[in-house]
């Protein structure tokens, strides 16, 4: 019969197709050009009509939704197409939904937008019909659901996850009040309400599976999950799809294990049909990524052990074709499947005998292409020899334990079978004769890279003076130019002060003898033990992420089985450091741990990251390395490079061909596990799997199509995304912003944070002991604030909050600040962490600034490499503004601008997939967050304590500036203490005064002039804040002003003790020794013969000014008498201290605090 043209319907002959290399050259150019279009019109749309987060006109939505679908005039129907303006692109015959539009017109007018939608939906009932129509809707529910996520914070906090239950349970209230009406009015029309239910139900079915996930212990969260939960289970009474969407969900993101944990739990096993609520479940075959071959020979294993005919299975298994190791393996992984795992079930009549396992013994010796028999001996018996080994199986284990225990054997018959490949011979090593690998460096272990450092920098020649020197933690850095020291800077590990000034290193910094430093990598295995909880797995080298879970994962694999060696565990046990005290739980746990991480840097379910690790072992049969790969290195990894090398070359043999497609492998090996039909009979199987063709569109809530699993748009799903990109050189600015954005979300809170810096340092700066902070909660503060004020300082302490809670172990990562000040801050938290200070809590804020501050430059530096632009700089903190902040809200800002460049491929009996216009995407991050930003060089003000003005040098100053003298007669002390009963005026006083010591002490004023003349006149304080003491603002002059801060500093010193409260807040515990009995009692004794005012307050002031700074001088065995003698002298030395020499000269420094308590108290006494 002769065959007619598609087009023209002319008849012509029967021909051979030829491929045409200039026809085939001609459509891929043709095809580069319209992605190129397609990318241009996106960028301009994007740009012109959204950017300034407006909505467009009526009539440009229009237009633009005339580009999701258009009505065909030949075939009379509305179908999708690829975004794009040109004619000959408008009609896809395949039709694909690109979503680009769509989603940047529902996040910018969601109500405009469904008015225009509707219309297009009244449409679509009259002459659309099955996957076109469905395909629409689908597009639709996928974007209006990505809408409500761009919405979600993605911060774990308990009050956001109650906040995301509630916007679910409104959501999920909201759809059953429209299906309710809906069934009132019968009305069974396609409209966007409908539409608009269906993407709430998910949205809510979607939180709901994640917080259960989550096993939050919060009663609030646990209350409203309840509520919740209530209203899903009512929804699925009525909805069959919408039930099994919850499986589905449950099963694609978390797993078999999630799904069989459910029937156990009285409040959730309703979300189990009634099919899967039966105990014996099928355990999926994940060995079928194998291939055909293995499906073979397994089924004729399996069909052995039920009719027990061992000449028909070994017909069978003699006749597969394959090469002969390739039977092997396949032959040994069928022993795992059908023998091995028969010991899962506790159903008598199928538990395989004894007898049965010898024969099959027997009959697999006369395999003539079966090697390894000990092996085979191994899964048959089912470690008989090792009952307690955690490889042995056996019933009622999680599904996760039998899918480590199918990957491990997978591994253990691949590192048998295959030749002694180079790149495999490490791991082989470790599972025969782990005894050799005693000295080697394992694979994904981490090191120290400072060596490598300095021989880098030495190689480049770029600053031939660079020294390397030490912070006081012994922390390594170096100084360029000449090599000496001329600024200070901190330290990236701790945040200790390095550097020094005028060529001269700070005393506490040391220059490293380079002959002298020791490389502290060590070999073996050094991770400890496994981690749990954190999310954050360390990429290790030229390794990301990804390639480090399933490099471990192996590594751990080979470290297992090499417990059974003939040397027994030992020689594992010697390779960890330190031993552990039960080595199989040690790896057991270590396995389980690799694949949650993997799954956390996958993105996908743990089921999936089984599928990922069995394809790479098969890998590592199947494929042929090339030469290159398989030198560079000893195999037994004795030094850091040769386990660099390993590291890079198995990567690129093994696992990144698989990386590289990994959404399609994982889709096919789901698919061939879907179509094993040894799970035939597997009701989870089979409900998943099992289509439902659309009878009418107004009944779509009632087809599977619109129930299907997608994973969930995320920022880490461009991670993941970037993770695959096969050029290594691409895409570096998106790369390193991905990398860095959990970091560079908090940097728009920078503003904020330096504002709050700024107001507390007006309000409290010298006017605020450590001690007093410390004491004052941040609700109490906000309680004295006036009306005015309080609104403000609740906005920029709520926002300090947010980014110190949510950063605090990274920052703590760079600042050296003790684990005592890392706790969660609250309103019940003390003002200190508030203020930006050098010590102790004031870390936390000036730690937070910093780290802030650095993310920034660092990244921007990168930038700056990576595009050659050169950036702008700011020194002064008064010409910081938001615009120079790469500052953007994650949620509202970045999420919108990812789901804008995502486009859904809906397929409707396939499920849906998702693709990335990644470079479109890093296009619009550099342009709305990166150009045009600045480096941030300016230096941010600290605050000082009151104490902190208070030091010899300062007050030596004073003095020479100004000649002091001490107060003509006690009655005018006593006066001015009658004044100040009030202990806030006491403060308020002593305050003022430090303010005036400050200035004092740098400033000579003219002529002499009252105290309270000063602080009114040329201090401008306001009369309010200045002397408190009618008696002190008429009579002390500034030649009183020490002696009256000495009065006033030792009286509030006594009141604080007699309230027992410290008045030495900073002096260390070298000083605060208690005075034993007798030297008490003897200095009591001896007080008798003193004046103690005086003695009291020169030892207060001795204590403040000299101990209560650090100083490299031990003085802790200095007596008092021999200590204050000199120091008096040098101020007044015409006069002497009472009974000074009469002191005990067992009584030293060491016991300052308690011999001035000790005299305040019978000073307090006498007064």
């Amino acid at each position: 019969m002769a065959r007619k043209c598609p087009t023209c319907k002319s008849e012509f002959d029967d021909f051979q197709c030829k491929e045409q290399s200039k026809v085939s050259a001609a459509i891929a150019k043709h095809n580069a050009f319209r992605q190129c279009c397609n990318s241009f019109f996106m960028e301009v749309i994007s740009q012109l009509c959204f950017a300034d987060g407006r909505p467009p006109s009526e009539e440009v939505i229009k237009m633009l939704l005339g580009y999701v679908t258009i009505d065909s005039k030949k075939q009379k129907q509305q179908a999708t197409r690829n975004v794009s303006p040109f004619p000959e692109d408008c009609i896809d015959p395949n039709p694909v939904v690109r979503s680009f539009l769509l989603q940047l017109l529902l996040q910018s007018s969601l109500e405009q937008v469904k008015e225009h939608v509707e219309g297009y939906l009244a449409n679509c009932e009259s002459f659309m019909k099955g996957s076109n129509a469905v395909s629409i809707c689908a597009l639709f529910i996928n974007c209006l659901e990505d809408t409500y996520y761009s919405g979600v914070s993605q911060d774990s906090a308990d009050n956001q996850t109650c906040e995301l239950i509630q916007d679910a349970h409104n959501k999920l209230r909201s759809a059953q009040v429209f299906f309710t009406r809906q069934n009132i009015d019968d009305s069974g029309s396609l409209s966007v309400q409908l539409l608009e239910a269906i993407a709430q139900i998910r949205f809510a079915f979607t939180i709901l599976i994640d917080v259960i996930q989550q096993h939050h212990d919060s009663l609030n969260i646990k209350r409203l999950l309840s509520m919740l939960l209530k209203e899903a289970c009512e929804f699925c009474k009525k909805n069959k799809q919408a039930q099994l969407y919850l499986v589905r969900y449950m099963y694609k993101a978390y797993g078999r294990d999630a799904i069989n944990q459910l029937r156990d739990d009285v409040q959730l096993d309703w979300i189990l049909p009634d099919e899967l609520k039966v105990q014996e479940q099928s355990i999926p075959d994940y060995f079928v990524i194998v291939g055909n071959t293995y499906k073979s020979i397994r089924e004729a294993v399996g069909e052995c052990v039920v009719d027990k005919d061992f000449e028909k299975m070994s017909k069978v298994i003699i006749n597969v074709k394959g090469k002969e190791k390739q039977k092997e393996v396949c032959l040994l992984l069928s022993l795992f499947r059908e023998i091995t795992m028969n010991a899962t079930t506790r159903v008598e009549a199928k538990v395989m005998g004894q007898e049965v396992k010898r024969k099959f013994g027997e009959v697999l010796q006369n395999f003539p292409f079966l090697k390894i028999k000990g092996i085979a001996d191994t899964l048959l018996m089912n470690r008989v020899q090792n009952r307690q080994h955690v490889l042995r199986v056996m019933p009622d284990l999680s599904h996760q334990d039998y899918c480590i225990q199918g990957a491990v054997t997978h591994l253990q018959i691949v590192l048998s079978v295959v030749d002694r490949k180079s790149l495999t011979q490490c791991l082989a090593t470790l599972m025969r004769e782990p005894s050799k690998m005693q000295n080697s460096f394992l694979p994904a272990m981490p090191q120290d890279d400072r060596m490598e450092a300095v021989q880098a920098l030495r190689q480049s020649n770029i600053d031939p003076n660079l020294t390397w020197n030490k912070c006081p933690n012994g922390h390594p850095y170096v100084i360029g130019d000449c090599g000496r020291a001329y600024g200070t800077g901190r330290c990236m590990e701790c945040g200790a002060p390095i550097g020094g000034e005028g060529h001269r290193l700070h005393s506490d910094n040391r220059t490293i003898d380079m002959t002298t430093m020791v490389d502290t990598t060590s070999k073996g295995h050094v991770l400890g033990d496994a981690q749990p909880h954190g999310n954050q797995i360390v990429c290790e080298r030229a390794m990301n992420c990804v390639t480090t879970a399933i490099v471990r994962f192996l590594l751990h694999s080979s470290m297992l089985l090499g417990t059974e060696c003939q040397h027994g565990p030992q020689p594992i046990i010697t390779i960890i450091r330190p031993p552990p005290p039960n080595v199989l739980e040690f790896l057991w746990r270590h396995l389980h741990n690799d694949i949650r991480l993997l799954s956390v840097a996958t993105g996908k379910s743990k089921d999936d990251c089984i599928f990922i690790l069995h394809k790479v072992i098969d890998n590592i049969f199947q494929r042929r390395v090339a030469e290159k790969l398989q030198t560079g290195f000893q195999q037994l990894l004795t030094s850091k490079n040769c386990r660099k090398t390993w590291e890079e070359n198995f990567t690129a043999a093994y696992i990144k061909p698989v990386l590289q497609g990994l959404d399609k492998m994982i889709h096919k090996s789901n698919k061939a596990l879907s179509e094993d039909k040894r799970l035939s009979n597997d009701p989870l199987m089979f409900l998943l799997n099992a289509p439902i063709e659309p009878e009418d569109l107004g009944n779509l809530a009632d087809t599977s199509h619109v129930w299907q699993y997608r994973s969930r748009i995320t920022i880490h799903s461009i991670h993941q995304a970037l993770e695959n990109e096969q050029d290594d050189d691409n895409l570096l600015v998106l790369k390193h912003f991905i990398g860095k954005e959990k970091h560079l979300r908090f940097v728009r809170y920078l503003p904020d944070i330096v504002q709050l810096q700024r107001l507390l340092i007006n309000k409290f700066n010298r006017h605020i002991d450590a001690s007093e902070a410390i004491n004052l909660t941040i609700s109490k503060f906000l309680d004295q604030l006036p009306e005015s004020e309080k609104a403000e300082f609740k906005h920029l302490i709520d926002t300090f909050i947010h980014a110190w809670n949510s950063l605090r172990r990274d920052v703590a990562a760079i600042v050296k600040i003790q684990e005592c000040f890392l706790e969660t801050v609250t309103y019940k938290s003390n003002m200190a962490i508030l203020l930006p200070t050098r010590q102790e809590s004031g870390l936390c804020c000036t730690g937070l600034v910093e780290f802030l501050r650095d993310t920034q430059n660092e990244f921007l530096g990168r930038y700056q490499n990576i595009r050659e632009e050169t950036l702008s700089k700011v020194e002064k903190k008064s010409d910081l503004l938001q615009s120079h902040l790469i500052a953007y809200d994650p949620d509202r800002d970045l999420l919108p601008l990812i789901l804008s460049q995502c486009q859904y491929i809906v397929r409707p009996m396939a499920g849906n997939r998702i693709e990335y216009n990644l470079t479109g995407l890093e296009l619009q991050v550099i342009e709305r967050f990166v150009r045009g930003r600045a480096f941030i060089n300016c230096k941010f003000d600290q605050l000082l304590f009151r104490q902190d003005v208070r030091n010899a040098a300062i007050f030596e100053n004073l003095r020479n500036n100004i000649p002091q003298e001490e107060f003509s007669s006690k009655a005018l002390q006593c006066s001015i203490l009658a004044d100040l009963r009030s202990y806030q005026d006491l403060c308020g006083c002593l305050a003022s005064l430090d303010i005036a010591i400050g200035f004092l002490a740098n400033y000579k004023p003219e002529g002499d002039m009252l105290i309270n003349d000063y602080l009114r006149d040329k201090l401008a304080m306001k009369q309010d804040k200045g002397l408190k003491s009618a008696t002190a603002s008429r009579q002390c002059s500034l030649k009183h002003v020490l002696a009256l801060w000495q009065l006033l500093a030792m009286e509030k010193a006594v009141r604080l003790i007699n309230n027992s409260q410290d008045p030495f807040d900073g002096v260390g515990e070298d000083y605060r020794q208690k005075l034993n009995d007798e030297d008490k009692n003897n200095l009591i004794d001896k007080l008798r013969f003193t004046k103690l005012d005086q003695l009291c307050g020169e030892l207060y002031e001795y204590i403040v000014l000299n101990l209560s700074h650090q100083s490299e001088e031990d003085r802790t065995k200095w007596t008092i008498s021999e200590t204050l003698e000199p120091y008096y002298d040098g101020k007044n030395a015409d006069a002497e201290i009472t009974g000074l020499d009469s002191l005990p000269e067992s009584v030293t420094l060491s016991h300052a605090v308690d011999a001035w308590k000790t005299i305040a108290q019978l000073y307090s006494t006498q007064e």
